[in-house]
């Protein structure tokens, strides 16, 4: 809903700033009121999140009697904007990398998750990304089969832009995260079974 809102803004922005400009790169001002208040706004999602994170490892450990490690408490702040003084990195579809630290990539439902190593402090992808949109993917008539693992949404109703179809191939991310040292891939997590939302009655 915060995303929503503030293409609204963004476009009233655009279309008194520079109307020319594509719909889809409207942007709001950071030194204005509004921008401000949407940075602002950004921070409280983010600290939701994590916080929502938190919750859900301190559950894990309570529900299993183990504690977790470094890297199993990670929390990927993956299609997210970060702020550097006054330049803004858009990391959509991008994962942060701090050098030295341990970070999680995600592919897709039947292939797990990475354990990779950064080179640098730098972003890497945080997924194998999507082939095409949602609504593209909902209205193609291929590769909607349901993921080789066992696998359940929560809210009782598949969301197939999940499944593993929709997803470009990790093989050939992996050929480009070597390619340009993004990234070492220590270890490598494959599921047993997959958990998901679903889609909700508001879909």
């Amino acid at each position: 809903m915060l995303y929503r809102k503030g293409m609204q803004v963004a476009e009233r922005f655009r279309q008194e700033l520079c109307p020319k400009v594509l719909r889809q790169n409207a942007w709001i001002p950071a030194d204005t009121d509004e921008g401000v208040a949407y940075w602002e706004a950004l921070q409280l999602v983010k600290a939701w999140t994590e916080i929502n994170h938190a919750v859900l490892h301190d559950m894990a450990e309570l529900l299993y009697g183990v504690t977790l490690t470094q890297v199993t408490r990670v929390v990927s702040s993956h299609n997210f904007v970060f702020r550097e003084g006054s330049v803004y990195a858009h990391a959509k579809g991008a994962t942060p990398m701090v050098a030295g630290e341990l970070q999680l990539v995600p592919m897709n439902m039947s292939e797990g998750v990475w354990v990779v190593q950064p080179s640098q402090s730098d972003f890497a992808p945080h997924g194998a990304g999507r082939n095409v949109s949602r609504t593209a993917y909902l209205e193609s008539d291929t590769g909607k089969a349901p993921p080789s693992v066992t696998h359940r949404f929560y809210s009782g109703h598949p969301d197939v832009t999940e499944y593993p179809g929709a997803y470009k191939d990790p093989q050939a991310i992996e050929s480009v995260v070597e390619a340009h040292s993004l990234a070492t891939i220590v270890d490598r997590i494959r599921p047993h079974g997959v958990i998901m939302a679903g889609r909700s009655q508001f879909d």
